[in-house]
Formats: structure tokens, sequence, C-alpha cells
């Protein structure tokens, strides 16, 4: 148990120092986390920093920025990349330029090669561009086999009109992006205005982590989808382990107890809205032949906590019963499921006469399907990259192999994984969401719509997980929220084909950890089908008693581990 806490340790700062060059060189950065250098440092020389990137072959590492370009004026713009650098036994070492205009479209891709040098040299580029809305600018490169190869960066810039490109450009109004007769009407347990509420697939997207107002708009969508569009699969940003137990509450199964639900929905997601809806999900299933299924299509960072629920699934499934099948089983997913063992727990699940006979047929499936993802997640060395994949992965599998053809489903997670485009803001563009992938395959079929708002305050705060709240910041005039807001309307819904403009617009899109960077730039018609919008949201409420065994993290986790190593000893 040292060594696995220990190696989740080193993760846990590798990931924070990653986030540390922010501002380096006067940029935002984004790593991407599918093609991440092998390590990072940052260095000075004459008390200026030099950012050292290490790579290793197979790996090939990507750093990213987003740079607005729509500010610029004229058709054409010369535009200056300047570098300087040095680099050893490095196979490639290139700068991308993408072009972005018109919804997303990629006008145009340069690559500046910059040659291996020992020394310090100093590279400049210039390129003439047609008129851009942004410019996504990536630093990559491949090392060779077996060498550790080196480049250390002591500037990097782009300038146009003889003044170095920012990303952060003075806030200013456009033109009206859509008339006010394109707006829908809707109210709590009113929603068919929604071109999209009798889609197949219904994601709603919310924008900022923490909030219980987005929390109670989804949770009554998704009671609508049931009622009135016949949903009979609901899937929300929980991991897949969690829901499992989840899962047979709501479909009535004494053995698995509210009390314990609460150590999954206690996060910053979640608040009463979905408390109250499983609820109400577990009351109308008594009455519908537990017709209706709840999942989770996410995973755990920390590979432990996966293990601890997935243990407290069969524990709570063998009903204190004394079999050492199942015993066995228990034993399989708290000590086999790390990045470090061989063992199938899966194949060991699926050959299981005990387990077969206390789990129904599509509930083995998903297990099954569920228990080799997450081993499969586990063992991957770009973990945090694969998670969309993941995603994507288990909601198919569940539409095309498990549920009945046309089963209607409602998901309910961050716009980050639902849309269409990708995960992040457009600095890597091959970073794709969960939503991304469902698209391509589903087509019209997939939908979301993202929840969004012009003022109010969240549990998240500045701080990474601190959550001791904040008030959410102005929204940009440059925003879909902004010109909603200025108009002093609430409850309304437009659709992104009414938008008059296909330029990149700022959105907000704020997660679990902090709120330091709360907008993004992006093409609103090119990730989402259109906007629910509340005019203010309130904050997730949380006991000091939830939040401060949040903060633990680990030591919360670890102290469940050891509980679950006394429950396996007794059975």
């Amino acid at each position: 148990m040292r060594f696995i806490f220990l190696f989740y340790l080193l993760f846990a700062s590798l990931f924070a120092k990653a986030s540390d060059q922010s501002k380096l060189f006067g940029y935002s950065w984004w790593p991407h986390y599918q093609h991440p250098y092998f390590r990072l440092q940052l260095d000075t020389l004459n008390n200026q920093p030099v950012l050292g990137l290490d790579i290793i072959a197979p790996l090939k590492g990507v750093w990213g920025t987003l740079l607005p370009t729509y500010q610029l004026r004229g058709e054409t713009n010369d535009i200056t990349v300047r570098v300087k650098y040095k680099s050893k036994d490095v196979q490639h070492f290139y700068v991308t330029l993408n072009s972005l205009t018109n919804g997303a479209r990629v006008a145009r891709r340069d690559t500046i090669m910059l040659p291996a040098s020992p020394n310090w040299a100093e590279a400049t580029s210039q390129l003439h561009l047609k008129h851009a809305d942004l410019l996504s600018v990536t630093l990559e490169a491949t090392g060779k086999k077996d060498t550790l190869g080196t480049i250390q960066l002591a500037d990097f810039g782009l300038y146009a009109d003889g003044k170095k490109l920012s990303d952060d450009v003075p806030d200013a109004a456009v033109e009206p992006l859509f008339q006010r007769s394109d707006l829908l009407n809707w109210t709590f347990g009113n929603y068919e205005n929604l071109p999209c509420m009798n889609s197949p697939i219904l994601a709603v997207g919310e924008t900022v982590h923490g909030t219980k107002t987005m929390n109670a708009v989804a949770m009554d969508i998704m009671k609508e989808r049931i009622l009135k569009h016949q949903c009979r699969l609901v899937l929300l940003e929980l991991p897949m382990d969690a829901a499992f137990y989840i899962n047979r509450y709501v479909r009535n199964d004494p053995r698995f107890k509210y009390s314990y639900i609460s150590n999954y929905i206690d996060n910053s997601l979640l608040g009463e809205p979905t408390k109250a809806f499983i609820e109400w999900l577990k009351q109308y299933n008594a009455t519908h032949d537990n017709s209706v299924s709840l999942l989770g299509f996410d995973t755990n960072l920390e590979w432990v906590q996966s293990q601890i629920n997935l243990f407290n699934f069969f524990y709570t499934l063998n009903d204190g019963k004394k079999s050492p099948e199942m015993k066995k089983i228990c034993e399989a997913v708290l000590y086999d499921m790390d990045p470090f063992s061989k063992r199938d727990v899966a194949a060991l699940i699926d050959s299981s006469d005990v387990v077969k006979n206390c789990l129904q047929k599509d509930e083995l499936m998903l297990v099954r399907k569920g228990v080799r993802l997450m081993q499969w997640f586990a063992k991957h060395r770009m973990r945090f990259g694969q998670r969309d994949t993941l995603m994507a992965q288990f909601v198919q599998f569940a539409i095309d192999s498990v549920f009945p053809k046309e089963t209607v489903v409602t998901m309910y997670a961050h716009t980050g994984h639902l849309n269409y485009s990708q995960t992040i803001e457009p600095a890597h563009l091959n970073y794709y969401s969960a939503g991304h992938y469902l698209k391509e395959k589903y087509g019209e079929n997939y939908r979301c719509i993202d929840i969004v708002t012009y003022q109010g305050a969240t549990i998240v705060s500045d701080k990474y997980g601190a959550y001791a709240g904040s008030k959410l910041a102005a929204v940009p005039q440059r925003s879909i929220e902004y010109q909603l807001g200025q108009l002093g309307v609430d409850s309304v819904y437009l659709p992104m084909s009414k938008l008059q403009s296909s330029e990149a617009l700022q959105m907000r899109m704020a997660g679990n950890g902090s709120l330091k960077v709360q907008f993004i730039y992006g093409y609103p018609q090119a990730r989402v089908d259109g906007v629910l919008f509340v005019r203010n949201v309130d904050p997730v409420i949380k006991s000091e008693r939830i939040i401060k065994e949040w903060q633990e993290g680990t030591k919360r986790m670890f102290k469940a581990y050891q509980e679950a190593l006394g429950k396996m000893k007794a059975m």
C-alpha cells in the first residue's frame, strides 16, 4: 500500500507541475494530455525563465496555446514567429500553427521545423496569413529510441503589426448574435418548446460545476424525458463502479442502502436535486417494473477508489453469505485492479457462476465491460488523456450491446465531455470530447445542449480543491451569455441554428478544480445544438464535514481501503 500511495503522490505532483507553466512567455499553455512530454521543468537564464522539455521515443510531446486573432485588421496579416532554444537527442522539434475560422474550420496549417542545436539558437519565421479568428499554436517533439531528448526554450513569441500577440485581448462588444424572436421559453416541468427533447440520445451539459441551479435543471429534464419521452437509460458523470451500486438502489434492491449512496454523490457536480431525483426514480421504478437504469460513464483517476467501489458492490451483493467464490471475486477487485496487475479481473467475473446468479444479464455485461475499461485505464501511461475515450466506449457499449435497440437515453455531465468538439478550447484540435465520438457514431440521434448563465456563484473557488465558494466572473461582451443577460430574460432556449455569426466567441466552461480560468474561445454552433439560459445560479451547498472530507483526499480514500480489507477478512 505504501508503494501505491507514493506512486499516486508522484502522479499528482507531475500533474500539478504541468499546470504551473500557465503564463510562461506571456501565454496560457495547455498540455496535450494524450501526448505529454516525459518531463517538464522550469529554470532561469539571466533571470529569465527557461522551459525544459524532455522527450523519449515512442512518446510524442505536445504543448499548446490558443491566440485570438479576430482583432487583427486587414484580410491578410504578416505573422512573425520567434523562438530561442537549444535541443539535444531529439528526432523532430517543430511549431505548428492552425488558423481557425468559420465554425472551427482549419483554414490553413503551417509547420516550422527547428533543427537540432546543442547551443542556443534563435529562429525567426515569417508567415503571410489570411484573416482568421483564432490561431492554435503547439510546440511538438518526438524523441529518439532509448535516448532522453532535451529541449530548452528561453523565449517564444508571435508578433503582428509590430506587437506581440496575446491570449488576453481587450473585451469589446460584437454585433447582435440573434434576435429576441429566436428565443424559446421553458419552465420547470415543461420543456416541450425545446426541439431536441424527443432526441433518442440527449446530452445535457453544464458549463459550471458546483451550482445547485444547473443541477436542478438537468434533473428536471431527466424527469420529463422519463415521463413524456420513454427514456429508459440515464447516464451521469459518475464513476461506472460507483453507479453500479446506485443502479441497484433505484431498481429497488433492498440490500443497497441510500445512506451509502451519499459517498458517491457528495461531490461538487451533484447536489440536493440529484439526491431528490434518485429517490424519485426509485419510487417511479417501483411502479414501472424497474424499467429505468441509472449508470455512470466516468471513472476514477485514482484506481484505488475504483477498487473500493467495486468491492463494496460485490460485498453488498453477497449479503453476508459465506461464499468462497464471492470472496475470491472481492479479493480480485480489491487487489488486482491496480496498474501493475496482470490478472484479467473481467474474465474472472465472467467465469463465476456465483456472480452470474447475482447479476442480471444486462448488468453482468455492463460490470464486465466497466471492469475491463477500468483495468485498461489504470495501466495507461497517459491515463487522464484517455478519460473521454473511456467515457465514449462505455456509452457506446451500453447503447449498442446491452439495452434494446431504440432505447431513449439522457446524459448529464460537464459540457467539456458532452459537446461535439474538444474537451477544452481548441488549442489541441485532436483532443476530442466523448461527445465528439458519440456524435460521430450516432449523428443526428445524438444531441447536446448546454446550460449557461449570466451570473451567480458556485461551491468551486479560485484555489484548487478549496471548495470555499466563489462568485462567477462577469461574462465578456463577446459571448452569448452577455447578450442574453443584457435582454433581461430568464429561462429561455437559444438554438445555435439561429446564430447570426460563425465567428469564434467566448464561452464559460468552469470545471471542478478551480475557477481561475472560466472562459474559453470556441465556436458554439460547432459544439452544441442550443443553450438553456438561466439568469442566476446558486451554489451547491455542502456541510463542513463533507468539504473537509473532499480536502482530505487520499487520506479518506486509504481509510476506506483499510475498512474494505477488514470486511473482506471477515467474509
